[in-house]
């Protein structure tokens, strides 16, 4: 059988053509006229049925004898059957790969249509979508050679930059090894006596989340989404099913909203209540039991198209932490370009040019994660913008089954040997036939879960708490403040530049990132005891502070003119109505923070080109600092960003005012028209423009806005949270 050498991702990939597998994909609705075609061609006794990969029934072909090309040639032939391929097996018998029938192509720059015609005509392949400038999915057809050989002779043209094909593969959840039962939810706080023994616990061995809640005041925030993609979701367990606890399901398999299991398929659940289970709703509590669940549902197996749909999904969908507690059966799965860019893309576009915060479970088969010479490689855990998370036990020590490698970004707590497993929701319900309870164990919960699965999904809620607390964090900042805080464990001889391959930057310390991110000078917050009309002078008597949940702001470290223009939407004579449910959060509150703040410089100059061209125009809806309503929820009126110790406002309101020469409407278009690279959104009478694609809208195209506020007294500007940008003097386009 035929060996083919080919680049693919950032690895060199050899593939050699099984001598016993093939892949049959049956015409819709003919899937058990396959059956009697393969019995028919290879007899009912001398085949065995190999599962699905890539929407390809594989077969075995058990008998020595057969002739492989010549009976994938006769199968393929019959009307039952859409397309057929031979099945490609990774050295060392580490994977088997499907090729799709797509391929992906990137001519280099300059290269004319005649040149990029002529290589697609060589191979009789269509063009199904364009990607940039030089960048196209193509799909071969029943004139086209196999997809691999067709790859391998793009590559050496010289026109193209890059050919991959899509290879789909088995999909493998991670949970790995479970151990005895455990008490109770020991990951969140060890005292080193659970279940009525000390007997495999070691006090303080835990992710500090019960810490990190009382220093946050808040078990997270309901507007910060994890999205989980995993194998199923029981949506009808008492931890998972409180209202509002889910936004935006999906199912891959199914094409359809409903993620709910298969049989078997316990494992999205459990890795949902690590990460969600919420408060006062059944029996445990997530790490970040107030934010929101995303559960999606993964398609039947790997391919590019597919990791392509999930993370374009919970982008679009409003995702703000994406946890993965899965990577592909193969040991060896580098990845190709299309996925690599999948998981970049959403990792630096999602949540608004923030980027999502992707978490991948490192996996549980006791291996270096990039050994491509051991024929190990996860190319999920070892893309640069993913936090890759190992497992550590109880005790503090490495679990046993940990993958392990360079790019191991932290550890967290998990089962392992000598330790104890994590109790999490379990599947609900039996099976009506045999009784047998549904899930990993009888009832709803269940104290074996384990592996990297168990460990990803408790470092995902701990991101969502620590995007609670401060939500203007990039997904950049979040790997590196939990990488900076993460405590030592294991031995300091694993440890060289403060990381190790084991543990990575250490075991995740939610307190301690939470604690790093708090403003160090503290006093206290004064907080009404009833609601009431406050007026400005009123609000001033509150200690001169606009109160937030978690953090104060002092008005009175703000020039004069900046505090009238202070509460957005409201004239110098109107009073504020606050009350007390804006000021006081549901759970105890931690000692008010005065941080001084002042506005952006780029919003500064904007303003000032606007008075500039509109001397006389009202200022009455101007604005800069949110009011309270504003504080208790993500805004970017509310000082968040840190320039230092000083917090930045990062949106404006400008007064929309005819009479007097400003037009607010004309200054939005005028903005929007320009693409300004500073500009995060723009929102003018109930339309808002993004300058990175939102919801399958395109990058600055005006949408539907749907906030309470129509914003038809002023226009809105936020810009980006990046110091270059939001502190850009340049002149903006304004008119």
């Amino acid at each position: 059988m035929e060996v083919f050498n080919l680049r693919y991702g950032n690895q060199s990939l050899e593939l050699k053509q099984s001598e016993k597998l093939v892949g049959l994909r049956p015409m819709p609705n003919r899937s058990s006229e396959v059956t009697a075609t393969v019995e028919r061609v290879l007899g009912p006794q001398e085949w065995k049925d190999a599962g699905i990969i890539g929407g390809f029934r594989i077969i075995s072909i058990e008998d020595a004898s057969v002739n492989v090309d010549q009976a994938l040639d006769v199968m393929r032939a019959d009307d039952s059957v859409l397309a057929g391929t031979h099945v490609f097996e990774l050295p060392g018998g580490s994977g088997d790969l499907v090729p799709t029938g797509e391929v992906y192509i990137e001519f280099k720059p300059g290269t004319d249509d005649k040149s990029r015609q002529a290589a697609i005509d060589e191979y009789k392949l269509t063009i199904k979508e364009a990607r940039g400038e030089n960048g196209f999915v193509l799909g071969v057809t029943p004139a086209s050679p196999n997809p691999i050989k067709v790859v391998v002779a793009l590559q050496g043209n010289p026109a193209v930059s890059i050919a991959e094909p899509d290879l789909a593969s088995r999909i493998s959840p991670k949970a790995g090894g479970f151990d005895a039962l455990a008490a109770d939810q020991w990951h969140l706080r060890n005292t080193g006596f659970h279940r009525g023994s000390s007997l495999g616990f070691t006090s303080g061995a835990d992710a500090r989340v019960t810490d990190a809640w009382n220093l946050a005041g808040s078990y997270g925030r309901a507007d910060v989404v994890v999205a989980v993609i995993d194998d199923g979701f029981d949506l009808s367990h008492p931890d998972l099913s409180l209202p509002g606890k889910v936004v935006q399901p999906w199912d891959f398999t199914r094409n359809n909203p409903d993620p709910r299991p298969g049989l078997g398929d316990w494992h999205g659940t459990a890795c949902a209540g690590v990460a969600l289970a919420a408060r006062n709703g059944g029996g445990v509590v997530g790490a970040a039991p107030g934010c929101t669940l995303m559960p999606v549902r993964w398609g039947r197996d790997l391919s590019d198209a597919q990791i392509e749909s999930w993370f374009h999904y919970v982008a679009s969908k409003g995702a703000s932490v994406v946890s993965c507690s899965w990577g592909a059966a193969n040991p060896f799965f580098p990845l190709s370009t299309r996925a690599h860019r999948a998981i970049e893309t959403c990792a630096r576009d999602g949540r608004g040019g923030k980027g999502c915060v992707i978490v991948f479970a490192a996996g549980n088969s006791n291996h270096d994660i990039n050994n491509p010479a051991g024929h190990t490689v996860d190319g999920f855990a070892t893309h640069p913008n993913v936090i890759a998370v190992a497992a550590s036990t109880s005790r503090d020590e490495r679990s046993h089954y940990s993958n392990f490698g360079r790019e191991i970004s932290i550890c967290a707590p998990s089962s392992g040997s000598g330790g104890w497993g994590i109790l999490t929701s379990d599947v609900t319900g039996a099976d009506p036939q045999t009784g047998v309870a549904f899930g990993y164990a009888q009832g709803d919960y269940t104290y074996e879960f384990g592996g990297t699965s168990s460990a990803c999904p408790l470092v995902a809620g701990i991101c969502a708490l620590v995007l609670s607390f401060k939500p203007e964090l990039s997904a950049v900042e979040i790997k590196d403040i939990l990488q900076r805080t993460a405590r030592k464990i294991g031995p300091k001889a694993s440890y060289s530049n403060g990381h190790s391959p084991l543990f990575g930057y250490g075991c995740v310390d939610a307190a301690a990132a939470i604690n790093a991110l708090a403003p160090k000078k503290s006093t206290s917050a004064t907080s009404p005891n009833s609601a009431g009309r406050i007026g400005k002078k009123a609000v001033q008597k509150l200690k001169k502070m606009v109160v937030t949940s978690s953090q104060s702001f002092p008005l009175d470290v703000v020039p004069a003119e900046e505090r009238a223009r202070s509460i957005p939407g409201k004239s110098d004579n109107e009073d504020l109505h606050i009350d007390s449910q804006d000021l006081v959060a549901a759970a105890p509150m931690p000692a008010a923070v005065a941080v001084e703040w002042r506005v952006a410089k780029s919003l500064l100059r904007l303003r000032d080109q606007v008075n500039l061209k509109s001397p006389g125009r009202s200022k009455g809806s101007d604005g800069t600092i949110g009011d309270a309503r504003h504080r208790s929820r993500s805004s970017d009126h509310n000082p968040w960003v840190l320039d230092g110790t000083v917090g930045v406002v990062t949106a404006m309101d400008l007064t929309h005012d005819l009479e007097h020469g400003c037009d607010a409407g004309a200054v939005a278009r005028a903005i929007v028209g320009s693409q300004d690279k500073r500009v995060k959104y723009v929102i003018w009478n109930k339309q808002i423009a993004n300058s990175s694609p939102v919801n399958g809208k395109p990058a600055w195209e005006w949408r539907p806005y749907g906030g309470s506020n129509p914003h038809n007294k002023h226009v809105h500007v936020s810009v980006k949270p990046e110091k270059s940008r939001f502190d850009s003097e340049d002149d903006w386009v304004v008119s």
